[in-house]
């Protein structure tokens, strides 16, 4: 593999500045003690601490827009209902989707293989490395994407399934550092798993499925526990933002609340 850029040269890259921190941000006080000791231990390890104070900070030019979380929260379809409406305004980016299908399509992968140590990791450094490609195309046609899914995702899906040392090899990657750079610019919006929507999981013959509510709702928590430690500003998306125009005019008024926009 050629050699990455390093954490200061992709820096460069990033359109300046951190997300603001928004509302819902979710911490590490709703989190289980096993993988909140992993969370902790694997960004002592790895991630660099910033002195800046985000609270006050706007991205400089267009924000990147991240939708993520757990399976079957309707991320795809949050962001095909963003791609009609900027096609509409006539401010369509660039639109990432498809990483890991893609990944599992061309290496021979199966859902199954997720969870399966001896494959998993394997399978999550080929997703991270997909997706910081995916986000340099799509930055080399427009300054700015949407995104169904981060570089978070792989590392997450480590944690769960490979343990503390696999998901600190990928924390410890340069594909890692430059997309953690990216995210801190960025829109990051978590479509969040509750109870509440637990009708929501419906088996494709493709994800992976969570084994039970409890489950699909502990992966939510770790997703946001991560961010976290990463210093990712992030949003969680309530399910009780059911309609596909509400969850759209949640998002937007996040993006343009951090500059983007009219």
């Amino acid at each position: 593999m050629r050699s990455l850029k390093s954490e200061a040269s992709v820096a460069d890259d990033v359109r300046g500045g951190y997300t603001s921190c928004m509302p819902l941000v979710v911490g590490l006080h709703a989190y289980g003690t096993w993988e909140r000791m992993a969370v902790d231990r694997i960004s002592r390890i790895a991630t660099p601490r910033h002195n800046h104070n985000v609270s006050n900070m706007k991205v400089n030019g267009t924000p990147n827009i991240y939708v993520v979380g757990a399976q079957c929260t309707g991320k795809t379809t949050i962001v095909k209902n963003l791609e009609d409406y900027f096609s509409k305004t006539g401010n369509l980016p660039p639109v990432i989707t498809e990483v890991a299908r893609t990944v599992l399509a061309t290496h021979d992968f199966t859902a199954a293989d997720v969870t399966n140590p001896s494959r998993s990791l394997e399978l999550q450094r080929l997703i991270l490395h997909a997706q910081l490609n995916a986000e340099r195309t799509a930055l080399a046609e427009s300054p700015w994407f949407i995104s169904d899914r981060s570089g978070a995702d792989p590392i997450v899906y480590a944690m769960r399934y490979v343990g503390e040392s696999g998901a600190a090899s990928l924390v410890e990657s340069n594909e890692w550092t430059g997309l953690r750079l990216r995210m801190q610019a960025s829109l990051i919006i978590v479509c969040e798993a509750a109870e509440a929507a637990g009708t929501w999981i419906v088996d494709d013959g493709v994800r992976l499925i969570p084994s039970d509510v409890d489950d699909w709702v502990e992966f939510h928590r770790q997703f946001c526990a991560f961010l976290t430690e990463q210093d990712i500003d992030h949003v969680v998306l309530p399910v009780a933002i059911g309609s596909h125009q509400d969850r759209v005019k949640f998002v937007i008024e996040r993006w343009e609340g951090m500059g983007a926009g009219p």
